[in-house]
């Protein structure tokens, strides 16, 4: 008896910005779920960075102090960083399908390269949009055109679940990556698997822990290359993946993660070294 084979994980590539953004990826999961796909829907599934951002600007986090910013910037890019990897690794090896929302004015930058990372993968790409405004009278960019395969744009979420079943039908074969974008996919699996368990007790935590410290030298060079920073990176990002898994219902628990990582970071960047590294070797995000 063949072995049932799980069903097709589809990528939401989209802007996620707006109460509108939100709401027209929902749609698109929820018809896409209720047709027997899974969905990875980036700030849902993975971390939101604005809202993570819009805390560490918080200087209600650790009695009224701002981090200084050589110190939020570190956080930031560590944050940006880890949030690069997982998208990768989900546009690229876990997800079989991708779906590229391209309503409104002007595409998303980060979705549109999502969409061609999964392109370039061997993995089909659906287009959609509901609105018919763009810059070549009626016609996209005819390169956007090329990761569907200039296939017809649906118009709506059922639309979508077709085009999906039939891309994931024909789905060419996947090719290999290069070097540098592999040790971002790898480093993406790690966090991927942190985040896609429930919110963690204790001992879970310090499994997690010793994970992230097990990431190859040249994969955690990605998120900090400076050896001195690594714990520190290390101790903010598995607190942000764990933040993630939160939802809006625990504010006050997302709240607290955010205190002992702020408190922690105030004393740690007042130390002679980590602040001479942090001054003069800024991390790019």
């Amino acid at each position: 008896m063949a072995t049932p084979q799980p069903p097709p994980t589809v990528y939401l590539a989209g802007p996620m910005f707006s109460v509108g953004d939100k709401s027209e990826q929902a749609a698109l999961a929820a018809a896409l779920q209720a047709a027997g796909f899974v969905c990875y829907v980036p700030q849902i599934n993975g971390i939101e960075v604005a809202a993570v951002v819009q805390l560490l600007n918080d200087p209600d986090l650790h009695e009224g102090t701002m981090l200084e910013p050589p110190a939020l910037d570190r956080c930031t890019a560590w944050v940006t960083r880890a949030v690069v990897a997982l998208d990768v690794y989900q546009s690229i090896e876990a997800c079989q399908c991708t779906v590229l929302n391209l309503d409104g004015r002007v595409p998303d930058e980060g979705s549109l390269v999502e969409a061609t990372m999964a392109w370039y993968s061997g993995h089909p790409v659906v287009p959609y949009k509901t609105s018919a405004i763009t810059e070549l009278a009626g016609h996209d960019n005819p390169m956007i055109g090329a990761l569907s395969g200039w296939t017809s744009v649906p118009a709506d979420p059922a639309g979508v679940v077709v085009a999906v079943r039939r891309a994931v039908s024909t789905a060419r074969s996947p090719v290999t990556p290069p070097p540098e974008v592999l040790r971002l996919v790898a480093l993406g699996s790690v966090l991927s698997g942190i985040r896609a368990q429930p919110p963690l007790d204790k001992s879970e935590r310090k499994l997690a822990k010793g994970t992230l410290e097990d990431i190859p030298a040249d994969q955690m060079a990605v998120l900090e290359p400076e050896a001195s920073l690594q714990t520190m990176c290390r101790q903010i990002v598995l607190a942000v993946i764990e933040f993630s898994k939160l939802g809006l219902g625990d504010s006050a628990k997302q709240r607290k993660i955010f205190q002992e990582g702020i408190a922690a970071l105030q004393s740690w960047s007042k130390e002679t070294d980590i602040r001479e590294v942090l001054i003069h070797r800024p991390l790019a995000f």
